[in-house]
C-alpha cells in the first residue's frame, strides 16, 4: 500500500490558513516522489470541487458523557447514528468518538435506510482518543430529506456514549438526526437496528451540501460618490443560499474604493449588503467593484473630487476696522495634499487671503477677514472657488461717533469740565478726528489772563525781528504781527522817547537786560532818560500799542526794572478810545534767567479791542519795565479745541472743556460729528464766593495776616467785589502802625494835589482827603509858616528833597527858619485837624539830616482830650524807598487831631512826611476786596490788635453768598 503511505486527505471546513484548500500531510516522509505529487495534485481538484461550500458535521460541540464503556469481554458492537440533509450534498469523510482505552482497528461504514452498504473506510493514523475522522475514497452523494446510517465498529468493546442524547432532534447545519429508532448498534460490520434509549454513541459524517446558485448581480446604492464617503453594495444570487450561507468574494481594481474579502448571503437568503469605503481624490476616478461566487459580476463606481459647496462669513455684519471669519465646506473630505480654495473679495474694505487650504481628510477650514474704515455703510461680496463657486457677503458699518457727554455736566464759569466722545467701534488705523464746536455766547467785557494757555496765540511779534540787541526802537513804530497777516501794532511811549531791544540773560551775565525771562529770550525794554545833574533815568512808560484792526486780546511776560515786587496794570479800549476795562497784576523780578517771568494778558469775547496801555513798575522805577514776546488773540477763546483725536483702536477719548466767566447761568451745548453728529449741554453758572481762608489762622495780637477770599469760579468782566467784615472786639486805645497793610487806607493825602513842587501852602490850608468824600483835613504848623511842597530825588532834576522816600515821590516838607544865630529851626510839628472823627492815618517819614532821627505822633479827641502817642525812630538818607513808615490806629472812630513831630540832632521839628492814608473804618479786615475780572482768588490784608486773652474772631466774605473764616489771637 505505496499509495496510502503518502495519502493526502481533505480535513474538514475551509479556511484560509490550511494549506493546498484543505489538503492535510498524513506521512511526513515517502520515497516515492512521483506518487507524492500526484496525490498533491489529485487532492488540490478534489479539493477545488468542494470548496465552494462549508463542510458541515452533525455533531460540533457535544462531547460523551460515559466513556470507556464496555459490555464485557470479546463484546462488540456496530454502532451507528440515523440521519437526514435537507439539501444535496457529499459526504466526503466519516467520523466518530473513541475512548482512551479504545484500540483495534475501526472501519466505517455508509448504509441506506434499507441497510444497503453504499460505501466503508478503514481509519488510519488515529490518535489515542477524541475524534477521529476518515476520508472517503469517493465522497458519496446523497439525497435531500432521506434517511441515511453511518456505523463505526468497536474493537476491543470499548465505546463511548450519552445516554437519551438522540431523544431530541440534533440540528446542525443542513443536518439533522432522525426522531425516534436512533442511536443504533449491532454486529460488528452489520447494518445497526436496535436502539437503546436514543443513546448517542457518537458516530458522525463530514458533509458537503450542493449548490446550483450563482451571483447573478452586484449593484451599488449610488453609482458617484464625493471621495471620502461610503456607500452601499449589494451582491443578488440566483436563488436563496443554503442554511450555511453563501460566501461571495469581492474586490475593487483601485485603492481609492475599499471593499471587505468578501460578504455573506445568509441561509435562505439570496441578496447580502456591504460597505464600500472611499477615499479623498483629486481627480474623477472610475472603479470597478467586483463579486465572484460561480460568476462574476461587476458594478462601475465613480468617486468624486471634493467641491466647494459653501461659504459662509461670520458675523456677517461687523464695524470697520473690525474682522469675521469665514468658513469654506467642501462637498466630501480633502485629498490628503490638501485643497486649496481660492478666496477674493470686491470691496477692498474687506481683505481676504488668496486662499485657504482644507487640510487632507478634512471638510472645512476658516480664514480672517479684516476690514478698512468706510464712510458709509458698505457691502462686501467674499468669494472662494475649489471645483465650484460660492459666496457670501459681509457687511461694513462704518465706525461712528456715538455719544458725547460732558462732565460734570453743570460748572461754574471760570471752572473746566471734561468731554468724552465715544466712537462705535475701536478708531481706525491713524485715529479718528472728532470735530468740536460750542455754541458759547459771545460775552463783552475784558478779562485778566494769567497764563498762556488761556490765551488764543493766533499771531505773536519777537522783538528780534526789530533788529539786534541794544536796538533803538522810536515811539510809533508800526511792526507786523507774524501769523496773522495785514494786521500790524504801533508802539508808543508816554514821553516819545525811544524803546531799546535787548536780550535777557542771569545777573553777571554778558547781555543787556537781568531778569527771570528765558536766557537768550529777546525783550522790549521801555527805556529812559538818564539825568545827568540826578543820575537818575526818567522812565518812559507807559507803552502804548495800538492795532490796525480790532483784536480779542494779548498776552506777554513781563518785569519792572528792579529785582523786587511790582505792580502792573492793562488797560484795554475800542477804536473810539473808550475805556473798555483795566486789569491790574503783580510779581516779583529777579535777576535769574529761569523762564519764571509773570505771564499776564487781557481777552475779551468780542473783537474790540483797538488799544492796549502797559504800566509796571516797582517802588524805586515806576513805569519803567520790559516785556518779552507778544501774544496776539483774534479769534473767540475756545471753550472746546477744534477737534480731538480718538487713538487708532480706542473706542473713546476725553478732552477739555473751558468755560470763562458769566454774571448769570448759562446754557452751552458742545458738538462733535464724527460720520455722525452728536452734542452735549453744559450749563455755566456764575462764580459765587466759596471759601475765606486766613494764613496763619493763628497769630499773636499786633500780627498781619493775609486772607484770601476764593471763588467757585472766575470774575467776570469788570471784577466782582466781595465784601468783608469781622465780629472781633473793639480794642481800647491808640495802637502803632508799622506798615501799609496795617492800616484801612480809606482815603489819602497827595501833596502833588495841592500844587506843584516847591509850593508853599499856609498854615492852616484845609486838603481834601481823596476817597473819603466830604472829608478833610487842616493841615497847620507849630510856627504857624507855610510848609512845602517838594518832590523827593533824584527821579527828576531841582526835585526839591533828596531822602529815602521812593523817587519822585510827593513830599510835604515843614520848611524852616534861621534862628539868627547859624541855626535852622523847623516849623514842626505838624498839626492834621479832620473835620470828622477816624480811626487812624499812616505815612512815610524822614527828619531833614542823614542820620538817626526820632518821632512822635499823638492822637486827640474831639474834646482834645490825649489819646494816646506812639514813638518812632529811624535813620534818614538817600536809599531810595527805605523811609520809615508810621502810623496810629484806635478801633474807636474818635481820632479828630494827630500831631506830628520828627527831627534828628541838628535840625529838630524839621521833617517830610510823604502821602497820607487815611483810616475810617476798622482795621482787622478791609470793607472789601476785588476779585479781579478772570481771576478766581483775591487777598487782603488781616491786622490784629493786642488781646489779653485768647481771642475767637470770624471774618466774614459775602458775594452772592456767605462763608467765614476764624482767626485764633493770642496775647
Amino acid at each position: 500500500m505505496a499509495f496510502r503511505s503518502i495519502e493526502w486527505q481533505f480535513a474538514g471546513s475551509i479556511s484560509s490558513d490550511r494549506p493546498l484548500n484543505g489538503c492535510v500531510k498524513t506521512r511526513r516522509r515517502t520515497s516515492q516522489t512521483v506518487l507524492y505529487l500526484v496525490a498533491i495534485v489529485l487532492c488540490a481538484l478534489f479539493s477545488s470541487a468542494t470548496a465552494t461550500a462549508q463542510t458541515q458535521t452533525l455533531f460540533t460541540s457535544q462531547i460523551p458523557a460515559l466513556l470507556h464503556q464496555s459490555d464485557g469481554a470479546n463484546v462488540n458492537y456496530e454502532l451507528g447514528t440515523s440521519f437526514q440533509s435537507t439539501v444535496n450534498g457529499k459526504i466526503i469523510a466519516i467520523r466518530f468518538w473513541k475512548a482512551a482505552g479504545e484500540t483495534g482497528t475501526h472501519t466505517g461504514r455508509l448504509w441506506s435506510a434499507t441497510g444497503q452498504l453504499l460505501a466503508s473506510v478503514t481509519f488510519v493514523d488515529e490518535t489515542s482518543s477524541g475524534w477521529q475522522q476518515q476520508a472517503l475514497a469517493t465522497s458519496l452523494a446523497i439525497a435531500a430529506n432521506t434517511t441515511y446510517v453511518v456505523s463505526v465498529n468497536t474493537r476491543n468493546t470499548f465505546y463511548v456514549a450519552t445516554g437519551g442524547g438522540l431523544a431530541s432532534q440534533v440540528v446542525s447545519g443542513n443536518l439533522l438526526s432522525v426522531v425516534g429508532n436512533n442511536g443504533l448498534y449491532g454486529s460488528p460490520a452489520q447494518f445497526p437496528t436496535n436502539s437503546w434509549q436514543n443513546s448517542n454513541y457518537f458516530r458522525d459524517i463530514a458533509f458537503v451540501p450542493t449548490t446550483t446558485d450563482t451571483l447573478t448581480s452586484l449593484t451599488l446604492s449610488s453609482t458617484s460618490v464625493p471621495g471620502g464617503t461610503s456607500l452601499t453594495g449589494t451582491v443578488t444570487l440566483s436563488g436563496p443560499a443554503l442554511s450555511t450561507g453563501a460566501v461571495v468574494a469581492l474586490s475593487s481594481n483601485n485603492g481609492a474604493a475599499t471593499v471587505p474579502p468578501s460578504v455573506t448571503v445568509a441561509g435562505g437568503k439570496s441578496t447580502a449588503n456591504f460597505t464600500i469605503g472611499t477615499t479623498a481624490v483629486g481627480a474623477v476616478t472610475s472603479v470597478a467593484i467586483t463579486g465572484d461566487y460561480s460568476g462574476t459580476r461587476a458594478a462601475t463606481l465613480t468617486i468624486n473630487p471634493p467641491v466647494l459647496i459653501d461659504l459662509s462669513v461670520h458675523p456677517t455684519n461687523v464695524l470697520a476696522g473690525g474682522s469675521s471669519i469665514g468658513t469654506v465646506t467642501l462637498t466630501s473630505p480633502a485629498p490628503s495634499i490638501g485643497a486649496v480654495v481660492a478666496l477674493s473679495s470686491n470691496n477692498p474694505a474687506a481683505i481676504v487671503p488668496a486662499s485657504v487650504t482644507v487640510a487632507g481628510g478634512a471638510t472645512t477650514a476658516q480664514f480672517s477677514i479684516t476690514t478698512t474704515s468706510v464712510a458709509a455703510t458698505t457691502s462686501a461680496i467674499i468669494s472662494g472657488s475649489y471645483n465650484g463657486t460660492d459666496i457670501d457677503t459681509l457687511t461694513i458699518d462704518p465706525i461712528v461717533l456715538t455719544s458725547l457727554v460732558a462732565s460734570p455736566g453743570t460748572v461754574t464759569g471760570g471752572v473746566a469740565s471734561v468731554g468724552t466722545v465715544m466712537l462705535s467701534g475701536p478708531a481706525p488705523a491713524g485715529g479718528a478726528v472728532v470735530t468740536l464746536s460750542s455754541d458759547a455766547p459771545s460775552v463783552a467785557g475784558v478779562l485778566g489772563v494769567y497764563t498762556s494757555t488761556d490765551l488764543p496765540l493766533d499771531g505773536w511779534s519777537d522783538w528780534a525781528n526789530l533788529g539786534p540787541a541794544y536796538s533803538s526802537i522810536a515811539s510809533g513804530r508800526v511792526t507786523p504781527v507774524t501769523g496773522l497777516p495785514g494786521l500790524s501794532m504801533t508802539l508808543s511811549t508816554a514821553t516819545g522817547l525811544p524803546m531799546e531791544t535787548l536780550t535777557n540773560c542771569s545777573t553777571g551775565g554778558n547781555c543787556g537786560w537781568y531778569g527771570n525771562f528765558a536766557p537768550g529770550a529777546a525783550v522790549l525794554w521801555v527805556n529812559g532818560t538818564y539825568n545827568g545833574d540826578t543820575g537818575w533815568w526818567a522812565p518812559n512808560g507807559p507803552l502804548t500799542v495800538t492795532f490796525n484792526s480790532p483784536q480779542r486780546g494779548l498776552g506777554f511776560q513781563i518785569m519792572a526794572d528792579e529785582s523786587a515786587p511790582f505792580t502792573a496794570k492793562l488797560c484795554a479800549y475800542d477804536s473810539a478810545d473808550a475805556l473798555l476795562g483795566c486789569v491790574p497784576f503783580n510779581g516779583t523780578g529777579s535777576g535769574a534767567g529761569d523762564n519764571s517771568a509773570v505771564f499776564l494778558g487781557l481777552y475779551d469775547d468780542v473783537a474790540e479791542i483797538s488799544k492796549v496801555t502797559i504800566d509796571a513798575g516797582g517802588l524805586l522805577y515806576p513805569h519803567d519795565f520790559a516785556i518779552g514776546q507778544v501774544f496776539v488773540a483774534s479769534t473767540r477763546r475756545p471753550m472746546v479745541a477744534s477737534s480731538v483725536v480718538v487713538p487708532a483702536g480706542a473706542t473713546s477719548v476725553a478732552f477739555p472743556i473751558s468755560t470763562r466767566a458769566v454774571t448769570s447761568a448759562t446754557s452751552v451745548t458742545i458738538t462733535g460729528n464724527y460720520l455722525a453728529t452728536h452734542a452735549a449741554n453744559l450749563t455755566i453758572d456764575p462764580a459765587v464766593l466759596s471759601t475765606v481762608t486766613l494764613t496763619p489762622a493763628s497769630v499773636t495780637g499786633g500780627a498781619s495776616l493775609i486772607g484770601t477770599a476764593t471763588l467757585t469760579g472766575s470774575a467776570p468782566a469788570g471784577g466782582i467785589v466781595v465784601t468783608l467784615s469781622a465780629n472781633n472786639p473793639v480794642s481800647v486805645g491808640i495802637q502803632t502802625v508799622h506798615t501799609t497793610p496795617a492800616l484801612p487806607e480809606d482815603g489819602s493825602i497827595t501833596w502833588t494835589d495841592l500844587g506843584p513842587s516847591f509850593t508853599s501852602i499856609a498854615s492852616g490850608t484845609v486838603a481834601p482827603i481823596t476817597g473819603l468824600a466830604g472829608s478833610s483835613v487842616t493841615i497847620s504848623t507849630a510856627t504857624g509858616l507855610s510848609p512845602t511842597i517838594l518832590t523827593n530825588c533824584p527821579a527828576v532834576a531841582n526835585c526839591g528833597f533828596s531822602g529815602n522816600f521812593v523817587p519822585a515821590a510827593p513830599l510835604l516838607w515843614t520848611g524852616d527858619a534861621s534862628d539868627g544865630n547859624g541855626a535852622w529851626l523847623g516849623n514842626g510839628p505838624f498839626t492834621l485837624t479832620f473835620n470828622a472823627p477816624g480811626r487812624g492815618l499812616g505815612f512815610s517819614v524822614m527828619a531833614d539830616e542823614a542820620g538817626p532821627f526820632t518821632g512822635n505822633l499823638c492822637a486827640y479827641n474831639a474834646a482834645n482830650d490825649l489819646l494816646g502817642c506812639v514813638p518812632f525812630n529811624g535813620v534818614g538818607g538817600n536809599v531810595n524807598g527805605t523811609a520809615v513808615y508810621v502810623g496810629l490806629y484806635d478801633d474807636t472812630a474818635e481820632i479828630s487831631k494827630v500831631t506830628i513831630d520828627a527831627g534828628g540832632a541838628l535840625y529838630p521839628h524839621d521833617f517830610a512826611i510823604g502821602q497820607v492814608s487815611v483810616a475810617t473804618s476798622r482795621r482787622m479786615v478791609p470793607t472789601s476786596v476785588k476779585v479781579q475780572a478772570g481771576a478766581g482768588t483775591a487777598t487782603f490784608p488781616v491786622n490784629t490788635d493786642s488781646v489779653g486773652a485768647p481771642t475767637t474772631v470770624t471774618i466774614t466774605g459775602n458775594y452772592q453768598g456767605t462763608t467765614t473764616g476764624v482767626l485764633q489771637i493770642n496775647p
